[in-house]
């Protein structure tokens, strides 16, 4: 290949159906700090960061602190939720990866999750990916 060809996935949604999981987490976590959240709340903010949720559901208890400590406790529950049950990739998401890399394709993962969520995303299954 004389060119260079590229593919940045995103990870949640485009590699893996990881929405039970962060559903799980979210819903679990904030129960610990008393706080009920819906299924229809948590979709509508599927996707975003946790610095963007958090003040919605929070209100004028969103101080900073508390903040990182709910999204660290959240992220923390979710990566053992993968590591306890794994997480498959979505149909076709191995051969594309497959594929692509056999064709000299670079290959990144670009998520607004946190580092520590891809890599332990990428250890529950057979895609490789390098940090």
């Amino acid at each position: 290949m004389s060119a260079s060809h590229a593919v940045l996935w995103d990870m949640d949604g485009t590699l893996i159906d990881s929405e039970q999981f962060h559903w799980i987490a979210w819903r679990d976590t904030l129960a610990n700090e008393g706080i009920a959240i819906t299924r229809e709340q948590f979709l509508s903010s599927f996707g975003q960061r946790n610095d963007s949720i958090l003040p919605k559901w929070l209100g004028p208890a969103a101080t900073p602190e508390r903040m990182e400590r709910i999204a660290n406790a959240k992220e923390e529950l979710y990566r053992n939720l993968i590591r306890r049950d794994g997480i498959s990739p979505l149909p076709g998401v191995e051969s594309w990866v497959h594929r692509l890399h056999q064709e000299g394709w670079l290959q990144a993962i670009a998520s607004a999750a946190p580092r520590a969520n891809t890599r332990n995303v990428s250890a529950s299954h057979s895609i490789s990916w390098v940090d």
